[in-house]
């Protein structure tokens, strides 16, 4: 197994890594939606990869938003999610405010990702959002730019974050050293694997 002691930097995902983006999802659709079309919602969201199928949904089952085109659902959609993230955890905003080595996050969206950012509290040094960069994970491009921004070499960052492709893969395949926060699943044996695994962040 390889050591945290060569790591020099450090790469976040943000949602379902730094920020419980589902538990948001999750009020939401309780508010709005009864217990079996909140599990339906969940299902259709799949943590935020499926928009394109929870937006009709949503226009079926929420009143307000019968009339709305997708578009407008999807910015309402975004916009009721960062109000009701939960606080992240102290042993998150402690080890992030007392970082001995530069932290960097990386995400996949829009400007809907710097509000989550600025209602979790943490300052990292680095933010990289994939509709300002003009790519997104899993692409190489995006792992190369953050090298460069951390202005160390890939196996000196540690990349933690949740989802296997975006997060594991593709920076192992970049040379990066991972760290998978499972949330409970197992890994997909087609990928490459993470260097260490944690179910949650606070068990990292």
């Amino acid at each position: 197994m390889s050591s945290l002691a060569g790591v020099r930097a450090v790469a976040f995902d943000l949602d379902n890594t730094l920020v419980d983006r589902d538990a948001a999802a999750r009020a939401l659709f309780r508010e709005r939606l009864d217990e079996p079309q909140l599990h339906q919602a969940m299902d259709l969201d799949r943590s935020g990869y499926g928009g394109e199928r929870l937006y009709p949904f949503l226009r079926q089952h929420v009143d307000e938003l019968a009339s709305c085109s997708l578009d407008e659902i999807g910015d309402w959609f975004r916009a009721a999610l960062v109000c009701r993230l939960p606080p992240v955890p102290d042993e998150i905003a402690t080890h992030v405010r007392h970082r001995r080595v530069p932290f960097a996050l990386v995400t996949n969206g829009g400007h809907a990702q710097r509000d989550k950012l600025a209602r979790s509290g943490l300052e990292l040094d680095h933010v990289l959002v994939s509709a300002e960069l003009g790519v997104e994970k899993p692409s190489p491009r995006v792992y190369q730019h953050v090298a460069d921004v951390l202005q160390r070499a890939p196996d000196e960052i540690l990349f933690v974050g949740d989802h296997p492709a975006n997060d594991v893969d593709g920076p192992s395949r970049a040379g990066y050293v991972t760290l998978w926060i499972t949330r409970g699943r197992t890994f997909p044996r087609d990928l490459d694997p993470p260097t260490w695994v944690a179910d949650t962040i606070t068990d990292a």
